[in-house]
């Protein structure tokens, strides 16, 4: 089935108190068993449910896609129980990545995930697109160790992210801004900005992943653990074209903390950032880094 909305308000859905699958999911929309929904020039606001509070697609015991496109739409005030505050994404498996999201020129702002992760946008075994959007205002709160990505948490994903702003998101632990967890991740144009994390990784934390990212700046963010700007742990990735610039860790890593990770940087700086404990511009474990034309 296929869905088209256009030029719509949906408003005030709430079906966080209902007990039964998946009655519980998608305050304003739920995409189950399969199906499409292309959302045009529309605004998501205000509504709630345990999980996506805004809207929510997949189902993780079915082959059928579930395809989420949205374009020039606002997704924001929604309010999940649990994940994804304003869309939950999820596939069957990361060998099967039958949830489809692809965003375009969009808002996603001052959205909250209670007890889970994903404050702006939780995906799982996704497959995605975000593109010319707004994630800002987020919060993934602290609830006993799920409260990751307060922008964005993906994990087993496919993503792809180009002119994009990620800006003032917090988490209750780890990634502000984004949360990366083995997925393949293809940034450019990119912006974090002004972004929290009560643990590590004030900008972005990256975790098991494969990340390449040109042309996206890290600015002002603040992480209560390591890397204010960037945390990697057990990843490959390469930066290319890139500026850190006044990011703050209050242990190690002000710019950026790396752990058993091989890091390439091409054509970066590192600029006025700061670590309480170690590595202002950058804190590096058990890592092979490869500098090249970068600056301290």
């Amino acid at each position: 089935a296929k869905l088209i909305l256009r030029y719509l308000k949906l408003v005030g859905g709430d079906v966080s108190s209902y007990n039964s699958y998946p009655d519980y999911y998608g305050g304003s929309i739920l995409i189950f068993e399969g199906g499409e929904l292309n959302l045009y020039s529309s605004i998501v606001f205000n509504n709630k449910a345990y999980y996506g509070g805004g809207i929510s697609a997949g189902d993780d015991s079915t082959n059928k896609n579930a395809i989420m496109n949205i374009y020039n739409s606002i997704i924001h005030n929604n309010e999940a129980t649990d994940r994804g505050g304003g869309i939950y994404a999820y596939g069957d498996s990361n060998t099967n990545r039958n949830a489809i999201m692809d965003i375009y020129n969009s808002i996603i702002q001052n959205n909250k995930a209670f007890q889970g992760s994903g404050g702006g946008i939780y995906m799982v075994n996704a497959d995605a697109i975000i593109e010319n959007t707004k994630i800002y205002d987020n919060v993934a709160y602290y609830y006993e160790g799920y409260d990751d990505g307060g922008g964005i948490y993906m994990a087993y994903t496919v993503a792809k992210i180009d002119n994009t702003k990620i800006d003032n998101n917090q988490a209750g632990e780890d990634g502000g801004g984004m949360y990366i967890a083995n997925s393949d991740v293809t940034m450019t144009y990119t912006t974090f900005t002004a972004n929290n994390a009560s643990d590590d990784g004030g900008g972005m934390r990256i975790y098991a992943s494969d990340v390449t990212m040109t042309y996206t700046n890290f600015t002002a963010n603040k992480a209560s653990d390591d890397g204010g700007g960037m945390d990697i742990v057990d990843s490959n990735v390469t930066i290319k074209n890139t500026t850190f610039t006044g990011n703050k860790a209050s242990d190690s890593g002000g710019g950026m903390a790396i752990y058993d990770s091989p890091v390439t940087l091409r054509q970066t700086s590192f600029i006025n950032n700061d670590a309480t404990n170690n590595g202002g511009g950058m804190a590096i474990y058990d890592s092979p880094v490869t500098l090249r034309q970068t600056s301290f």
